[in-house]
């Protein structure tokens, strides 16, 4: 509830246009990164998470489908 409540209040305090599949991300966002080990979002998303330090509280690494995510991406898979 935490997550999918944070990220709801960002997207209202910011008054950011919300799109259907908002609803959808946030609610991966919440079941989903908590457990896992990589989890990849859209750029704003992505952004949002890293802001409130979701990434960091989770131990949760967050990438999205930027260039320069997809190479840390890449540098990370290359390092197993």
């Amino acid at each position: 509830m935490y997550i999918h409540s944070l990220l709801s209040a960002d997207l209202a305090l910011y008054d950011k246009h919300q799109v259907p599949n908002d609803e959808i991300d946030i609610d991966r966002a919440a079941v989903g990164l908590r457990i896992s080990d990589y989890f990849f979002a859209d750029n704003e998303k992505k952004l949002t998470i890293e802001k409130y330090r979701l990434d960091k509280q989770y131990q949760t690494k967050v990438y999205s489908g930027k260039k320069e995510s997809v190479m840390s991406l890449t540098e990370e898979l290359s390092s197993l």
